[in-house]
């Protein structure tokens, strides 16, 4: 059992696990930035015209904070994301590093009146992240996967590494079990990186420290693979089975793929079908190998009653979603 599927689920973990947590926290914060914004304006006594007029004269931190306050268009302050790009690059600009952060968003996004511009979101979360923004950091460690912009693979893999490190010394386990599982997938050699084996499982262990935190049970899976097949770990079904029925209670569809094909090959159907369904009907991780083996179970009468129309059904799934073995199989029927 290979770890073939893992590469195909890699962009939608990033996609919907990573960039949506970095999203919640970039507006979580972009309320923090505001209420600091504003509470310095308050503090010393400035109207939002005092604001305008010291960032007008070249004031980094009023040009920060008037940004941000149009950005976001409350506190007396219409929003207008034009304005707001115009004083969050000034400010960006003069070396602020949380202006960079939020004008590099702005070119990802193509916000605020500007063109999408790649090159130069890298360019500022990259200048944000130098000074140690671990924001910029974040987005910096998925953007060589999903837009393939970074200088290197391995610069990439730094910056992931990083976000690992800063979330877990902030004790936010969730987020370091995320990025510790990105570099793991990483010194795997799926983005570029030379294959490391010893630090890929020193990643893997590092992200099933947390325990729950790990989000969707993919961690427990990558393991439970490792011991059935050996590599790096003794090859031990009776762990494996262990690992996978981890990642199963966490919702990974192919660690219960994975659990479900072990018992299909001992003939365990009863087992097996419930299992096997269950995987190829996950929102998030369906498995492509186990679809191919429900339509088994349906056309053979495994765990469950015959039928055919079950077995099309299941058996095209599969073939849709790159299993080759039930390619090979819809060939032979077409």
């Amino acid at each position: 059992m290979k770890m073939k599927y893992l590469k195909i689920a890699v962009l939608s973990y990033g996609l919907l696990i990573v960039l949506s947590a970095k999203s919640q926290t970039s507006d979580d914060r972009m309320i923090e930035n505001l209420n600091s914004a504003w509470a310095k304006i308050m503090g010393e006594q400035l109207s939002a015209q005092d604001v305008v007029d010291k960032a007008a004269q070249g004031n980094v931190d009023a040009m920060f904070e008037l940004g941000i306050c149009y950005r976001r268009g409350n506190r007396g302050v219409q929003a207008d994301q034009s304005q707001a790009a115009f004083w969050l690059k000034k400010a960006a600009d003069k070396g602020h590093a949380q202006a960079q952060y939020y004008i590099a968003s702005y070119y990802l996004n193509g916000e605020g009146g500007l063109q999408i511009d790649t090159l130069k979101a890298y360019k500022y979360y990259t200048m944000s992240a130098e000074q140690d923004d671990e924001y910029a950091m974040a987005e910096l460690s998925g953007l060589w996967a999903v837009h393939g912009i970074s200088d290197s693979a391995e610069k990439a893999l730094m910056w992931n590494i990083k976000c690992a490190d800063f979330f877990k010394e902030k004790g936010d386990q969730s987020m370091a079990s995320i990025y510790e599982y990105e570099a793991f997938l990483k010194y795997e050699g799926y983005t570029g990186v030379p294959k490391d084996g010893d630090l890929a499982l020193h990643y893997l262990k590092r992200s099933i420290s947390h325990d729950f935190n790990d989000v969707f049970g993919m961690a427990y899976n990558s393991i439970g693979e490792l011991y059935l097949e050996g590599r790096r770990m003794p090859k031990d079904e009776k762990m494996a089975i262990e690992y996978f029925e981890k990642a199963h209670k966490r919702g990974c569809g192919l660690g219960t793929g994975n659990l479900g094909e072990i018992y299909y090959k001992r003939g365990d159907y009863d087992k097996a079908f419930p299992l096997l369904k269950e995987a190829s009907e996950n929102i998030f991780f369906p498995s492509p190998k186990a679809m191919r083996l429900l339509s088994y179970c349906y056309k053979y009468g495994r765990g469950t009653d015959v039928n055919m129309a079950e077995w099309e059904k299941w058996i095209g799934e599969a073939a849709a979603h790159k299993d080759l073995n039930a390619m090979e199989l819809m060939k032979l029927n077409n």
